[in-house]
């Protein structure tokens, strides 16, 4: 009796490991389709076919509703196409809860916040994405920005320096230095401005860019103006 009992237990124990090894290769299969239709989601986006590509990710998130890059783009539909922000952002948090490593998902929904002037937020996601990736330029400039914007000039040249530090594209330096340039104006370090504003002319010859070509000439005026400024402050 106690034989048959221990064989029925060894029974037993190899069903629910069997059951166990199955429900682990259905979960792996459903994975794999997920992502096999984030693929097909993709595809159809880049072709604008925005509603397939939505049923796509649907699909995705029924075979694994864990799939943090479904939300993600769903998110994006949502902004794009949609024009709802509220309901973007709401995607991309649960994209950041299931991945919360993911630079993109943060920098997306940065976005939106700074649309919808939900600055705490901004700030925090800001500072988080140079967490994670702490040679972000394009943080660093907003963060530039926003200090500027509310009086703390000496903090945003902090982050001026480390954006421009980090940038390696011409048109996007030329836009840093004028910014750094309008918070040492307002440091009243007129020199340092008149500094970045040469930069960003010699910059703007060096891009094939119209819009800041004709900047020169509106440059050349505040570095005159500034050279004017001095003197009066001597």
């Amino acid at each position: 009796m106690k034989k048959k009992l221990v064989v029925l237990g060894i029974i037993s124990f190899m069903s629910l490991g069997g059951m166990v090894y199955a429900a682990e290769a259905d979960s792996k299969i459903n994975i794999e389709q997920s992502n096999i239709c984030i693929d097909a989601a993709k595809s159809f986006y880049e072709n604008r076919d925005y509603a397939n590509a939505e049923k796509k990710l649907n699909e995705a998130l029924k075979l694994n509703n864990k799939n943090a890059e479904a939300y993600f783009r769903i998110g994006m539909i949502e902004d794009v196409v949609k024009n709802n922000k509220d309901k973007a952002i709401s995607y991309f948090t649960k994209a950041i809860e299931l991945d919360p490593h993911n630079v993109d998902y943060y920098r997306s929904r940065a976005n939106k916040e700074a649309e919808k002037m939900q600055f705490k937020q901004l700030y925090d996601d800001l500072n988080k994405i140079i967490e994670l990736d702490p040679q972000n330029a394009e943080a660093y400039e907003t963060l530039g920005i926003m200090n500027d914007a509310n009086g703390h000039s000496e903090e945003s040249l902090e982050y001026f320096n480390k954006a421009i530090q980090y940038s390696h594209n011409k048109r996007v330096l030329y836009a840093l230095y004028k910014e750094r340039a309008s918070a040492k104006i307002n440091l009243r370090d007129y020199d340092g401005a008149i500094a970045d504003y040469k930069n960003a002319i010699e910059l703007a010859k060096q891009v094939n860019d119209f819009d800041k070509i004709s900047d020169i000439e509106y440059l050349n005026q505040r570095i005159h103006m500034l050279q004017e400024t001095k003197k009066i402050f001597k």
